[in-house]
C-alpha cells in the first residue's frame, strides 16, 4: 500500500545518525510504504530488545526484518557510520568492537500491528564502500523516524555485516555480531540466584546448594554436578546466600547467629569471617557486601552487636566497614559500580541506590517491594502487585503488567522472560510461577508449584517450595510440561 507524505523533517535526534535536512519538494515526492511491528522476540548481542517500547523499534516490510541503524545499535555491532549532504549515509564494518546494546525507551510508546509510514530513503547510501541501488533493490532501505532501516537479508547480515542472524519460533529472531561472553551471563545468574536468597549457586562445572532450608535441621551444604550427579557435602551449615567466586564458595550460616563462612569449593579450608547477624550477602571481586540486621533470619534469639545496615569487607575478612547509617534495609543487590537496595516500612518500601563506597546514596523509586536489574534496566513490583521497569537514574518509568491479585513477587529473568509468582498466599491459596516477556506482552503460567524462590543453573531451572516450614529445592527443564523432584 502506497501514499504520499506531506511534510517531515530529517534531522535525527540527539546522539543518533544525523541525516541533514530534505526540502519539502523532497519530501512530497517520496511515496510512503505499510510496515509492521514485530510480534515475535528479538534479540541482539544477548540483549532482548523491548520492541514495545522503544523509539526505534525493528520493522516488518514484505514479509522481512529490517533493522535500525542508531548510533547505539551500529557503535554496538561494529559498524561506522559517516554522513555528508553530497555523499549521504555510508556504513563501514569494523573490527574488534562489539558490546551490548543499549535502548532507547519511551513510556509514551505502544508500538504493535500496522506502525506508521515509512519511505524508503531519498539520498545515496554506501556500504563497505559499495553503492546501494536501493530503489532497485527488492528489499530497499527505508527510513523511519528519522533513521535508516536496512532490511537483514543474508547479503546485508552476512556477506556486509558479518553477523550471524537466526530464527526459530521460540526464540524469534536474533542477532550476533561477536562471540558470546560467557562471564556476563555467569554475572546474571548469579545475581538473580543471589536476588532470590542464594539457596544455590552455580559455575561453570558445579552446583553447590542447600537442599532443603528449615530451622529444626539436619542441615547441609551439597555440591554436585550440572547434571545432578556426584553429590558432595561441604558443611553441615544451613547455607543461604551462598557466592560462588574463584575458588572459594563465601554464604552466611543462619544456623550460627548469621555468620558469614569461607569454604573451598571441595570443602575444605572452612573459615568463619568476622560478621554476624548477617541478612545477605554479595561477593564481588576483592569485597563482600552485606547487610546486617536488628535480629538474624532463622532466630529471634541472634541479634547483630553492629547497627542495623550496608556493610562491606575484604574476602580475606579484613577492612570491614559500614557503608552508611542506612537503618533497616533488604533485597541488597550489587550491579556495576553501584548497589541497590531497599529501606523503608513493611509494603511501603523505597528504592535507593549508592556507590560502592557508600557515596552518593539516593532515592530511586517508591513503592517498591521486589526488584531485579537486568540489561540497565530495574524490572520491579509496585505496591505488591503490579510489574514495571524503570531506567538506571529513575527517570524513565515505563508499566508492563497489572493485576487484581494480592500478591505478586519472586522475579527472576532468563531469556528475554520476567518470571514470577502471582496469586494468593497461605495454605488454601494459589500462587503458580508465571512469566510475562520484558516489554509486558505474552503473559503465561509457567506451572502450579507455589514456589518461594526461583533459581538458575546453565539452562536447568530450581525453585524452592514451601513445604512444612521446610523450603524444598526441586528442578525443572523449562522445556518439560511439569518439574521434577
Amino acid at each position: 500500500m502506497l501514499r504520499k507524505l506531506n511534510l517531515w523533517t530529517a534531522a535525527a535526534a540527539a546522539g543518533l545518525l544525523m541525516l541533514g535536512p530534505i526540502t519539502n519538494a523532497e519530501a512530497a515526492a517520496t511515496e510512503a510504504v505499510e510496515v509492521a511491528f514485530p510480534a515475535f522476540p528479538v534479540t541482539v548481542n544477548e540483549t532482548a530488545l523491548d520492541g514495545v517500547h522503544s523509539l526505534y523499534p525493528l520493522l516488518l516490510h514484505k514479509g522481512v526484518t529490517y533493522f535500525p541503524m542508531t548510533w547505539n545499535y551500529t557503535s554496538a555491532l561494529g559498524l561506522s557510520v559517516s554522513w555528508n549532504a553530497e555523499d549521504g549515509l555510508s556504513l563501514t564494518k569494523t573490527e574488534g568492537i562489539c558490546g551490548p546494546v543499549p535502548q532507547t525507551l519511551s513510556a509514551e510508546l505502544k508500538n504493535s500491528g500496522r506502525a506508521a509510514d515509512a519511505v524508503p530513503v531519498p539520498f545515496p547510501v554506501t556500504v563497505n564502500g559499495k553503492a546501494v541501488d536501493s530503489p532497485n533493490e527488492t528489499y530497499p532501505l527505508l527510513l523511519y523516524r528519522n533513521i535508516t532501516y536496512f532490511p537483514m537479508t543474508w547479503r546485508f547480515t552476512k556477506e556486509e555485516f558479518g553477523w550471524q542472524a537466526a530464527w526459530d519460533p521460540v526464540s524469534g529472531y536474533s542477532i550476533q555480531s561477536c562471540p558470546v561472553e560467557a562471564a556476563a551471563g555467569k554475572r546474571l545468574q548469579t545475581a538473580l540466584n543471589l536476588s532470590n536468597g542464594g539457596q544455590l549457586a552455580a559455575d561453570e562445572k558445579w552446583i553447590y546448594k542447600n537442599p532443603v532450608r528449615n530451622s529444626e535441621g539436619p542441615h547441609s551444604l551439597v555440591r554436585t554436578e550440572l547434571n545432578g550427579e556426584h553429590p558432595l557435602k561441604l558443611s553441615d551449615d544451613l547455607a543461604m546466600y551462598i557466592n560462588a567466586s574463584g575458588e572459594w564458595l563465601y554464604y552466611i550460616a543462619y544456623d550460627q547467629s548469621g555468620t558469614i563462612v569461607k569454604i573451598r569449593k571441595d570443602g575444605t579450608n572452612r573459615t568463619i569471617l568476622p560478621a554476624t547477624g548477617v541478612g545477605e550477602l554479595w561477593a564481588d571481586g576483592e569485597w563482600l557486601y552485606y547487610t546486617k540486621r536488628t535480629q538474624q533470619p532463622e532466630s529471634r534469639e541472634n541479634a547483630s552487636s553492629s547497627p542495623p545496615g550496608i556493610y562491606r569487607m575484604k574476602t580475606d575478612g579484613t577492612g570491614g566497614v559500614q557503608l552508611n547509617p542506612s537503618g533497616e534495609v533488604k533485597s541488597l543487590y550489587v550491579y556495576s559500580d553501584r548497589i541497590f537496595y531497599l529501606k523503608g516500612e513493611q509494603g511501603k518500601e523505597g528504592l535507593y541506590s549508592m556507590k560502592l563506597d557508600g557515596s552518593d546514596d539516593r532515592k530511586v523509586q517508591e513503592r517498591v517491594t521486589d526488584f531485579i536489574i537486568t540489561e540497565d534496566w530495574i524490572y520491579y513490583v509496585r505496591d505488591g502487585k503490579d510489574i514495571r521497569k524503570i531506567s538506571l537514574d529513575g527517570s524513565i518509568d515505563i508499566p508492563l503488567l497489572e493485576q487484581e491479585k494480592p500478591y505478586m513477587g519472586r522475579l527472576s529473568y532468563k531469556d528475554g522472560w520476567i518470571y514470577f509468582a502471582a496469586g494468593a498466599t497461605g495454605i488454601h491459596g494459589s500462587l503458580p510461577l508465571e512469566r510475562v516477556r520484558l516489554d509486558g506482552t505474552g503473559r503465561e503460567t509457567v506451572f502450579e508449584a507455589r514456589p518461594t524462590a526461583i533459581y538458575w543453573a546453565g539452562e536447568a531451572m530450581y525453585f524452592a517450595q514451601w513445604s512444612l516450614g521446610s523450603h524444598v529445592l526441586y528442578e525443572h527443564q523449562l522445556k518439560e510440561p511439569a518439574p521434577k523432584p
